[in-house]
């Protein structure tokens, strides 16, 4: 069919957004579907088009090729670009055929009315980029010469600088997006505003947020006025909240055309703009525009006498996505962020998330390995865990608080605040709780036979060794196991699975488990028998470099590669001097090179499995891409003395065996002093021993993802192959049962409508979209972002309050880094980081301290900040954006707080 200049809204829906853009597209929609919209017609994107081939199409071409070379930051630039192109177009008239179908479309609807004209563009009011306000609107258009002018001024706005710079964040190619202009009858209301369908701050689900205020919207819009608001619970219609703001003005039309602004006086600024009946009415109207789009909508209206219109409606852009794979249950759930509990933020692969709920044993303990668990579920790629039953019981909502009080302070507190509602409460007393009788029989009573073993009777001096080797011997057996299986993949794959699947439960839980938590109680207990705290010199002291941590290793032996460096000058100077990307290649013809190489390979070897953000198995792995390694061994080079890291460890050692002989010297003061000594002396043995084990579960599960990603990189090989994906890699954008379906033929069983591939791209283009997302650490079921902020009373004005982590207090010149792949982080510069893993931990032998967006007492950061000194603040919201690279600011790891400072002297 052949695209007319104009269409009116009745022969147009939702389909037509080439033609008349997103706004268009729905005014056209809610038309046809019966919704009550002022009539109008659209200009269509073939008129646009038209209109802009009347000119230089050279020059046009000229500044299309500058816009597509544009940096999304340089906005000097976009700003010259766009007032050239503005200025060239506004030099052109529209079209005699085009303004021959405007004003013949304009007499039908009625020339005598006043209009609105507004942008429309082809990619506007999409699922995820609603380009809210980047093109023009203009209000109480009247007349021909007018209407005319106005529809070339919306087309130039595609053009504006707000709007350049918006499609080049977005990665929308300039030439591609295309303006169509709607012009649409005037409303001329008493009341309008803005209504979502979703409540915009909370994001539940279930409750629809209305703002009011007198006049035009556009007032609203602007911000140039304060409204009332409105929010209403769509389950009942029951109006749950009513705000009144003082309204100091209004926005009214002019009779012969355009708007002025009136003040308002008396009674009327503070007077409710809406009665209860037209709430109600206005929100039955918004939940029948959502139920008809199936998503949440962002509604513009206005009330003319009785009558409520719609002049606008646009899918809501912003909100966290809602979950995946949820429970079959309508009672009020809560869910907390595994990511968080991981230290890690970003989104998860696929993949990745089909192998943790694998490994993880929320809710199949006793059901078959190959289950995923059915309490993790997923929402913006981020998964989360279904507490809800477990807080249901007062014992074990007790634990997990306490758990989390030092995994995620905010988390916990976000947890409290539903926990303390009257809904939560009532939904308590008549749904199923958590049962732990069954956790204490099969779990909780084993463990602690073997932790009270290992804390008071057991010789403790070679259990993490033992634990080292058992990690050995199990990648040694999984990996024959798995290598004899090679050929035959859907066995191979179903064994797999089956390892995965019970990785927790046969190998973590009963071997582990006791081991560190005899190691963490034996702290806490010590801190209650001497009457220490955690952050008093001698337990900080006795919490630093413990031997046999497998990280701690990891990062001394990265030192050892830079001292190998060092040997030979000539590879010092490639390593700083030569791209990462290339530097092994360069080495090869380097003097000293061959030893450099042979020391790096069998580091490889040995911790190539590890990377950043590695609990994610579609994560590139340092074997993989080892650039964020040599970025780091050109970082411990400004460093020049040889072996500083391990005499660094051996001081840091020393001093936490001084720690601990001053702590059992002060447990044996007192009356009770001569049965305290040997207890604190047995205690903090236990502890030295046992927390080196602390990374091992982890460093267990990292290898056997490992293994994992080989399996399914081969499998990867064969889909390519095939010619069923186009790279290996995108295998990890499938899950774990898809890619066994595929295997064993029956893919089209379990996805009809889509291809591998298809799915693939469609998954990558969400995990683009999610990235961008700051995921919540407690959502509901309905879909409600509970926040939390943490407060301290004696914190300084203006500090940014987190949670304390490790001791101490320093100032430094500050470094964000939100990856470790490119970074270098100079010596004693402090660390400011979305995350931190053990992919990040060779960073930490630079950093004169640690601030961290999540975590808490015992998460990786804090721990390896304890361990190497340095003070450390975590759980410190939006880190990342409210402290920038070269701010001086103290840390303060002793109460849990940073100030930003004014640069000191030099002097």
């Amino acid at each position: 069919m052949t695209m007319p200049w104009v269409c009116n809204f009745s022969e147009l829906d939702k389909t037509k957004l080439s033609w008349v853009g997103g706004k268009g597209a729905n005014l056209g929609e809610l038309t046809q579907q019966g919704f009550p919209v002022p009539g109008g017609f659209c200009v269509t994107t073939e008129a646009y088009h038209e209109f802009l081939q009347q000119g230089e199409s050279a020059q046009a071409e000229d500044w299309f090729e500058q816009l597509a070379a544009l940096e999304p930051s340089d906005t000097s630039k976009a700003r010259e670009i766009g007032a050239t192109f503005r200025a060239y177009l506004m030099t052109l008239d529209v079209p005699s055929s085009v303004e021959e179908a405007i004003l013949q479309a304009w007499e039908e609807v009625g020339s005598e009315h006043s209009y609105a004209v507004r942008s429309s563009a082809t990619a506007e009011d999409l699922p995820d980029a609603s380009f809210a306000g980047q093109q023009d609107t203009y209000l109480n258009v009247k007349g021909r010469d007018s209407l005319l002018e106005h529809v070339r001024r919306c087309w130039v706005s595609l053009f504006t600088d707000r709007a350049i710079v918006y499609r080049a964040q977005n990665q929308f190619d300039h030439r591609e997006v295309a303006l169509s202009v709607v012009v649409q009858r005037m409303v001329l209301p008493e009341v309008s505003g803005i209504m979502f369908t979703v409540d915009p701050l909370s994001e539940n689900r279930n409750i629809l947020s209305i703002d009011a205020s007198y006049g035009l919207g556009e007032a609203l819009v602007s911000g140039k006025v304060a409204p009332d608001l409105y929010r209403v619970d769509k389950r009942d219609g029951q109006i749950v909240e009513v705000s009144v703001a003082d309204k100091g003005m209004a926005i009214r039309p002019l009779p012969d055309g355009g708007t002025f602004e009136e003040e308002l006086v008396g009674e009327q600024r503070k007077a409710q703009v809406l009665t209860e009946a037209q709430t109600k009415e206005l929100a039955a109207l918004g939940a029948r525009i959502e139920e008809h789009y199936g998503t949440p909508q962002d509604i513009e209206w206005c009330l003319e006498g009785d009558a409520f219109f719609v002049v606008q409606s646009r899918p809501i852009t912003s909100l966290y996505p809602g979950f995946s794979h949820l429970q079959p249950e309508t009672s009020l759930q809560v869910y907390f962020c595994f990511n968080h509990l991981q230290v890690m933020t970003e989104p998860i692969t696929p993949m990745g998330q089909s192998c943790i709920r694998l490994v993880m044993p929320f809710g199949k303990w006793d059901q078959p390995p190959t289950l995923e668990a059915p309490y993790l579920n997923a929402a913006g790629g981020r998964l989360y865990v279904n507490l809800t039953k477990a807080l249901r019981n007062p014992r074990v909502r007790k634990v997990v608080l306490g758990t989390l009080s030092i995994a995620d302070s905010l988390t916990k507190l976000a947890i409290e605040d539903v926990v303390r509602r009257k809904l939560y409460e009532s939904e308590d007393k008549k749904n199923p709780s958590f049962s732990a009788f069954y956790v204490v029989r099969k779990i909780a009573l084993p463990v602690m036979r073997r932790l009270v073993g290992f804390l008071f009777f057991k010789n403790t001096e070679r259990i993490v060794a033992q634990r080292t080797q058992f990690i050995e011997d199990t990648y040694q057996s999984m990996r024959k196991e798995l290598q004899a299986l090679r050929g035959n993949s859907a066995k191979r794959m179903h064994r797999m699975i089956e390892l995965m699947g019970s990785l927790f439960r046969e190998k973590l839980a009963f071997n582990f488990l006791p081991v560190v938590g005899s190691g963490l109680l034996s702290a806490k207990l010590t801190s209650h028998i001497t009457g220490q705290s955690f952050s008093d010199p001698d337990m900080v002291g006795l919490m630093r470099a413990y031997e046999g941590n497998v990280t701690t290793e990891m990062d001394l032996e990265l030192g050892d590669l830079a001292d190998v460096a060092r040997r030979h000058p000539a590879v010092v100077q490639c390593l700083r001097e030569t791209s990462p990307e290339t530097i092994l290649e360069s080495l090869q013809d380097t003097e000293g090179g061959a030893d450099f190489l042979d020391a790096f390979a069998q580091f490889l070897a040995k911790y190539g499995v590890r990377g950043a953000s590695e609990i994610d198995i579609g994560r590139q792995r340092w074997s993989e891409d080892p650039t964020p390694l040599l970025q780091m061994i050109i970082g411990n080079l400004a460093e020049s003395e040889p072996g500083k890291h391990r005499k660094q460890h051996q001081r840091l050692a020393k001093e936490g065996e001084e720690a601990r002989d001053r702590l059992i010297q002060s447990a044996g003061r007192g009356f009770w002093g001569w049965l305290k000594k040997p207890l604190v002396r047995r205690l903090t043995r236990v502890h030295r021993n046992m927390m080196g084990a602390r990374e091992h579960p982890k460093w267990l599960l990292i290898r056997a993802l490992g293994l994992t990603k080989e399996v399914l990189k081969e499998e990867g090989e064969q889909l390519v192959e095939a010619g069923v994906l186009s790279s290996s890699d995108a295998i990890f954008y499938l899950t774990m049962e898809e890619v066994l379906a595929w295997v064993e033929g029956r893919w089209d069983s379990l996805s009809p409508n889509a291809s591998p591939q298809e799915l693939v791209e469609q998954r990558k283009s969400d995990y683009q979209r999610w990235s961008k997302l700051n995921p919540p650490r407690v959502l509901t079921s309905e879909g409600e972002i509970v926040r939390a902020e943490l407060s301290l009373e004696n914190a300084p004005e203006g500090a940014i309050v987190g949670s304390a982590a490790s001791a101490g207090i320093i100032e430094g010149r500050a470094r964000v880094i939100l990856s470790p792949k490119d970074a270098v982080l100079q010596h004693g510069e402090i660390l400011v980081a979305p995350f931190t893993d053990p992919g990040w931990t060779p960073l930490f032998i630079h950093a004169g301290a640690l601030v961290m967006e999540v975590g808490g007492l015992m998460t990786h950061g804090s721990v390896v900040a304890r361990e190497y000194g340095i003070p450390a603040v975590v759980c410190v919201a939006n880190a990342t954006t409210r402290i920038e690279t070269g701010q001086w600011i103290r840390v303060n790891g002793d109460q849990g707080y940073v100030e930003i400072l004014e640069e000191p002297d030099e002097g």
